[in-house]
């Protein structure tokens, strides 16, 4: 029978933090509190029906936080239980921590002799986030969901003249040769968001100069007839690229960009009575934009508020237990009405992070613990039984994620253990093969300027020049300064290629199957591309801003797997500094190359692939950001197993060595134990962690049974958590 005494509420201690029970008690006594219609907090077996007190208490938890309990009581069932009925709120307390808390299920009853009495079963505020549904457009970006005003059925196709819509990587409006459109009268393009979610809107755009002519945007709602409407480029629109950024006093779902007829006479078209649109993101909110001029800044934390705001008004609005990602959304949308739970799962699958509602009713969004909370080891009050051991079925150590990218044509991006951030203990630092000239101590040989041709070829670049500088530099003397010899910044086109010195057998060659990492300290004011390899294809790539004007060297690094074995003269070392219209020098140093041990493959020497198709559209980043996350869960050999903890003393905290109570690990999924009896099969060391992904509690046995589990998720989970992310 569960023991259980009057308590005064008391503030819960962080679950990082040991629990201690009173002197002397060796079982601490459990508390179940529920708050009644009138917002009253009622113990149970002492406010109401006192001396009834609850049996049989079983609580459960999952990777999503407290999941579900249940415990008996001996009242009459056909009595009135105002602090029994359905979502009542419920918390259970062990001793003085708050271990458990959710709300009233169900309630089903049983009559007759000894076994009368009421089953309490409780759910989680996790189901919280199952409630209520909700859409958004948070940022919408894609072009070719634009239709021709004419087309649509939303009553604002009327008043057209004859026009020329084209969607594709840009969009143009256009008024055909010969054609007229009247005072008045416009042709454009309409964006159906399906929800009142467009507040800015950004515009590039260029014209062809005719007079006459304007362009501008509105939204619209065609039920009430309002519009707002602001003109982004009076007659005759510019020629050159343009960006307007429009605010609307009211959210729209409806956005209408329109080519307009200013005049007072009819014009008629000619090769200049267009207007490109380069560009035309819509935004929620401004904080989904970053700093002027706008540019997508869009996360995944960002979604993850709005969502707990939308549909899970009983939670904590606490932000203490959030944390902000920082890969940039290229869009996001929802195509249909989800629950926040959904939504949650969908963004998260970009970051595999630590998703749940812990039991004080906090949003929980972190990624996962690295450091192990508890330990077990050969003492007695824990047995482990291992189901995974050195199984090798999810272990990865590349991957290739394939989709098409924003102009419809299939593409794949590949990346490696190589592109991971490591630990120094997963690299080997190796003298072969290494650059030809890595630090430019004495000179810039081994380094040229190169360009693409217009056939796609790689040819000399008379327009690019390397010298040697010593007014900045990662490691003395010098380095090398990439620069334009004409006036202007650099050309798409242009780049820098560094080759490998020749070496003897057997380091002659980038072995196939072996996992290299490059490391190149490269200060420069835009974004650089680094890829290297073989000529024109097996080429690992990375592209990172590696420092603003002025600032100091940023690693770069890149991973490169070749297929086969590939000659030292063969592979080359690729800087690409993206042109745009201020850059016209980078400066490179200190370019090393590692050997990636890092997974049981790396060491072995070997390749080991897995393809992940996307049905999302590839870009900004959305597909490296998808081979990432795979790669950190699939590089080590995942532990999956079940560990029963009995009592205090059979669990301790890694720090300190104190024993935990099982209650506790109620409060604890997600988090990592550690086995200091077990081998870790992939660095032959003492000791091996394992996540928590479920913990079943029973109080009266003092009983925490735990699901042990750091495989990944189901790959089919992941793409189906993708196919709500409209990119």
């Amino acid at each position: 029978m569960t023991r259980l005494v009057p308590l005064t509420r008391v503030p819960v201690l962080a679950p990082e933090l040991p629990w201690a029970p009173a002197q002397g008690d060796s079982i601490p006594p459990a508390t179940i509190r529920v708050q009644t219609l009138d917002g009253r907090w009622e113990t149970a077996g002492v406010d109401r029906y006192p001396g009834v007190i609850p049996e049989s208490l079983r609580a459960t938890a999952n990777d999503a936080g407290p999941e579900a309990c249940s415990f008996e009581l001996r009242r009459r069932p056909g009595d009135v239980h105002p602090d029994l009925r359905g979502f009542t709120d419920c918390d259970i307390e062990v001793g003085s921590m708050l271990v458990w808390s959710g709300r009233v299920k169900e309630t089903p009853t049983r009559e007759g002799g000894a076994n009368t009495g009421i089953s309490v079963e409780g759910q989680g505020w996790q189901y919280h986030g199952d409630d209520d549904v909700f859409e958004r457009t948070y940022l919408h970006t894609r072009l070719d969901d634009w239709q021709d005003a004419r087309e649509t059925t939303t009553g604002l196709g009327a008043d057209q003249s004859e026009a020329e819509i084209l969607v594709g990587a840009e969009m143009t409006l256009s008024l055909p040769v010969g054609a007229s459109i009247l005072p008045g009268q416009y042709l454009g393009a309409i964006l159906d968001l399906k929800t009142d979610d467009a507040k800015y809107v950004e515009i590039q755009f260029a014209g062809g100069g005719r007079a006459g002519l304007r362009l501008s945007v509105s939204g619209q709602d065609p039920v009430s007839g309002t519009q707002e409407a602001t003109i982004l480029a009076s007659a005759p629109i510019p020629t050159v690229p343009t960006t307007v950024v429009v605010e609307f006093a009211t959210r729209r779902r409806f956005v209408l960009l329109y080519l307009e007829n200013q005049t007072a006479a009819a014009i008629t078209g000619d090769a200049t009575s267009f207007a490109r649109i380069l560009r035309a993101h819509v935004y929620y909110d401004r904080a989904h934009a970053g700093a002027a001029p706008f540019s997508p800044a869009l996360r995944a934390t960002h979604v993850v508020k709005d969502a707990r705001a939308q549909g899970c008004p009983l939670l904590s609005s606490s932000d203490e237990r959030v944390s902000e990602t920082e890969f940039i959304l290229p869009a996001y949308a929802l195509d249909a009405a989800k629950t926040p739970r959904e939504v949650w799962d969908a963004v998260n699958a970009l970051h595999r992070w630590r998703v749940q509602v812990d039991a004080e009713r906090r949003l929980v969004f972190q990624p996962h613990p690295v450091a192990p909370l508890f330990e077990v080891g050969e003492w007695s009050g824990a047995e482990f039984e291992d189901a995974s051991s050195n199984s090798v079925e999810e272990i990865y150590n590349r991957v290739v994620v394939e989709g098409t990218n924003i102009f419809g044509l299939p593409t794949r991006i590949t990346q490696t253990t190589g592109d991971l951030p490591l630990l120094a203990t997963e690299v080997e630092q190796i003298a072969a093969p290494r650059p030809a000239n890595p630090t430019f101590a004495v000179d810039v040989s081994g380094w040229t300027p190169k360009m693409l041709s217009a056939a796609g070829g790689v040819t000399a670049d008379s327009d690019g020049a390397v010298a040697r500088s010593t007014d900045h530099f990662d490691t003395p003397p010098a380095s090398g300064r990439y620069f334009r010899v004409s006036a202007g910044a650099f050309a798409n086109n242009q780049f820098i290629e560094g080759s490998f010195a020749a070496t003897a057998a057997p380091d002659h060659v980038f072995r196939g199957g072996v996992v290299y990492r490059f490391l190149v300290r490269v200060r420069c004011a835009n974004i650089v591309g680094v890829s290297v390899g073989r000529q024109p294809t097996d080429r690992g790539h990375e592209y990172a801003y590696p420092a603003v004007s002025g600032g100091g060297f940023t690693t770069v690094s890149v991973g490169w797997s070749p297929a086969a074995d590939v000659p030292v003269a063969s592979a080359t070392i690729r800087l690409d500094p993206y042109g745009v219209s201020t850059v016209n020098e980078m400066f490179v140093d200190s370019v090393s190359v590692e050997r990636v041990r890092a997974s049981l493959p790396d060491r072995r020497g070997f390749r080991r692939t897995k393809v992940i198709p996307l049905s999302t559209t590839i870009g900004g980043g959305l597909a490296e950001a998808v081979g990432e996350a795979f790669l950190r869960e699939h590089r080590f050999t995942p532990l999956r197993g079940s560990l029963s903890v009995v009592g205090r003393g059979g669990l301790r905290y890694t720090l300190g060595g104190s024993a935990a109570h099982p209650a506790e690990l109620l409060r604890s999924t997600g988090r990592l134990v550690r086995l200091s009896h077990r081998v870790d099969p992939d660095s032959g060391a003492w000791g091996r962690d394992g996540r928590i992904a479920a913990v079943a509690y029973d109080h009266g046995e003092q009983k925490a049974s735990l699901t042990i589990d750091n495989s990944s998720s189901r790959l089919e989970a992941l793409l189906e958590r993708m196919a709500i992310v409209n990119a």
